[in-house]
């Protein structure tokens, strides 16, 4: 919904709908950005709205800048195209376009037509400015110049942890970088209601992202091992209920990159017949409100997503990454296993021995893990008042 500015106007690019995590990241940054500049309107440039757009009415969101930079994904839809007036209008307005904060930029993800958007909004004359991101190293030299170039252009760069920090110092130094942390720690937080002996698991087939380019996790061989695993935590009673839920799920087909209800139903029909009825499948859509609440009512959380442990943590809730790319274990270092992640592609098959020391004893774990978040939240608290320092 759009509100009338009298403070800056501030166009966010590109939003990604279809994971809730994302969603979740940009709810908490129009707000903080709206707290660091009362008056200013925040508008997100987002895939996905006529799908899920309606779920998220705190959001003012506005057509994607594809049709502007004359690109276009699989998921840009005829209605993204024939709103160009409405996303031009906002964009010659903008005092600021900041590209959302999120893991977007690595090579792997083919991110060229972000790329060209950064380069259009440039060639506009607009300010540009990175909001928490993880970036990676891009081999493909022609690719790497352009990113090179669109980094040494922009006002502001921050990064959500070392790795990324010192591939922005490689390509364009470190002037006006930060390193911060994602935007998602300061979603508000929900109401703690958990069940003893209950575990919330997502599972994914994302793979694991390394600046490098390579992957640990590029086939479904892990789906019969966290099955086993979860099936044995079952068996011995250290659990009584498994949900198995994501913030990448619902959607499917062209509109997203992946559903990880494919992957939940796998793990699923891989749990023996005779224990399927203490299995809860949740495969629709659920927005970030609805994902952390989900994580409130249950013991403890192993996630293959990293916005899902940050939900859960937001929430109270004792998390495990079932996670070993360099985003989930750059987080985990940084907060002293705080929040805890696995290091390993081997890791998944002994998911069950790991997550029972939390699930035996929740409060141990939640010792350091809220002292981990409320360290990650006032790193991100810096995001939006870096944002305004640097604008005005």
């Amino acid at each position: 919904m759009a509100a009338l500015a009298t403070g800056p106007v501030i166009l966010v690019s590109d939003g990604w709908l279809g994971n809730t995590g994302d969603a979740a990241s940009y709810q908490a940054t129009t707000a903080s950005l709206r707290r660091a500049m009362p008056g200013a309107r925040v508008a997100v440039a987002a895939h996905h709205r006529e799908l899920v757009g309606d779920r998220y009415p705190d959001l003012d969101l506005v057509p994607p800048l594809d049709v502007v930079a004359g690109v276009s994904w699989p998921w840009t839809t005829a209605a993204d195209v024939e709103e160009r007036n409405v996303v031009e209008r906002v964009l010659d307005e903008a005092d600021l376009v900041l590209a959302a904060g999120g893991g977007y930029l690595l090579e792997r993800y083919g991110p060229e037509p972000r790329i060209r958007i950064y380069e259009e909004v440039l060639e506009r004359g607009k300010r540009l400015m990175f909001y928490a991101q993880s970036i990676g190293r891009f081999r493909e030299a022609e690719l790497r110049g352009r990113l090179v170039a669109v980094l040494e252009a922009a006002a502001l760069i921050l990064v959500r942890d070392e790795p990324s920090l010192a591939i922005v110092d490689e390509y364009r130094g470190a002037e006006n970088v930060h390193l911060t942390a994602d935007e998602a720690f300061l979603f508000p937080s929900v109401r703690r209601l958990a069940r003893p002996r209950t575990l919330l698991a997502t599972v994914s087939l994302h793979p694991w992202d390394r600046r490098e380019g390579e992957n640990e996790l590029d086939d479904e061989s892990h789906l019969p091992e966290i099955a086993a695993a979860l099936t044995r935590l079952l068996e011995s009673e250290a659990v009584r209920t498994v949900t198995l839920a994501s913030t990448a799920q619902g959607l499917g087909g062209p509109a997203a990159l992946e559903d990880d209800a494919v992957a939940a139903r796998a793990v699923y029909q891989r749990i023996p017949a005779n224990w399927r009825n203490r299995v809860v499948l949740t495969s629709g859509y659920l927005t970030p409100r609805e994902y952390a609440e989900l994580a409130a009512h249950h013991t403890a959380l192993v996630t293959m997503r990293m916005h899902g442990a940050i939900l859960a943590a937001t929430a109270g809730v004792p998390v495990l990454m079932l996670n070993a790319s360099d985003k989930a274990r750059a987080l985990s270092a940084r907060t002293g296993g705080g929040i805890k992640a696995i290091e390993a592609r081997e890791d998944l098959a002994r998911m069950d021995e790991l997550v029972l020391p939390i699930l035996t004893d929740p409060g141990a774990t939640l010792i350091g893990q809220n002292a981990a978040l409320e360290q990650m939240r006032n790193l991100a608290r810096k995001n939006a008042m870096l944002v305004a320092g640097a604008l005005a």
